[in-house]
């Protein structure tokens, strides 16, 4: 049951936009399915709850107005705070780092702030929840800060510009806590607001892969070589005359005094000669039948 649902949300998810949305998909999952997402049956070597909650954050991208708003924001949130744990205090009443999973924090969270906005008053009528939602949050941001900071001393320094797997992940580690940090803030505005535009890190590092793939320019010895071709082809290939520059060699009788015209075409003169003497009028069969004929009066 669940990779059936799954591969059925992934193949149709390519075909959701602002046109076609997946309001029915997302909807589903959110009162269906996320009430069991504890129950999910594990598959062989697939992290099932990342894929489901994945999955999930890429239908809210393109989701049109939910039926019930206020219940799927509810099962979205209970699924948000298993990953928002509480600061443990140690028993001297310091706070420990926690680790936390960042990109299940991310999906959850984006999926949250998406439906949140059509139901904004969800944490704001419930104060218990709010208070207890920023103690969550506080912590996280302490996590995400501190990891980040990690991350760009990483990606400064001399091994960040090599070109490994290593690399690359913490880059997209990098666009993950980007998100989570702009949407922290949103959540931890008073009252909560739900306004920054964020795009999901794995999906923004599929669209620059295929900006790349389709404008990807070629390398110098490439260039090169099809300029030397593009070069010889031009070579190879006949001039011929056209046909305007060889009517104008032969009114000009080939040479080069004149002035050279690209065609036969000679422009009137500013003054042109105007008609004069008495107007004859037309004359022949058919004017010949005119009942009224005109007179003109000297």
């Amino acid at each position: 049951m669940t990779d059936r649902l799954l591969q059925c949300a992934q193949q149709c998810i390519p075909y959701f936009s602002a046109a076609v949305k997946s309001t029915p998909f997302c909807e589903y999952i959110c009162l269906k399915v996320l009430p069991h997402y504890h129950e999910l049956q594990e598959l062989p070597d697939t992290d099932v709850k990342k894929q489901l909650i994945k999955v999930l954050a890429e239908l809210t991208v393109n989701i049109g107005q939910l039926e019930d708003p206020t219940n799927c924001a509810k099962n979205v949130f209970e699924r948000l705070i298993d990953y928002m744990i509480l600061p443990p205090v140690e028993e001297d009443g310091s706070v420990t780092d926690a680790q936390f999973e960042f990109t299940k924090v991310e999906c959850l969270m984006y999926a949250f702030h998406t439906i949140g906005k059509q139901c904004d008053n969800f944490l704001k009528d419930d104060e218990e929840r709010l208070k207890d939602f920023r103690i969550r949050l506080q912590y996280l941001a302490r996590g995400v800060s501190g990891y980040l900071k990690k991350l760009k001393e990483f990606l400064n320094s001399p091994a960040g510009r090599q070109d490994n797997d290593d690399v690359k992940f913490k880059k997209l580690a990098l666009k993950t806590t980007e998100n989570l940090q702009a949407m922290i803030k949103d959540l931890f505005h008073s009252p909560p607001i739900y306004k920054a535009k964020v795009v999901l890190s794995w999906k923004e590092e599929a669209a620059a892969q295929k900006r790349r793939l389709i404008s990807a320019p070629a390398t110098g010895g490439d260039a090169a070589k099809k300029g030397d071709a593009t070069a010889a082809k031009k070579s190879k290939q006949p001039t011929r005359a056209l046909y305007m520059d060889s009517l104008n060699s032969k009114k000009t009788g080939g040479g080069g005094g004149g002035k050279a015209r690209v065609s036969a075409y000679v422009p009137p003169s500013k003054k042109s000669a105007r008609p004069t003497g008495l107007y004859q009028p037309p004359t022949g069969q058919y004017s010949s039948k005119i009942k009224n004929p005109i007179v003109w009066n000297d």
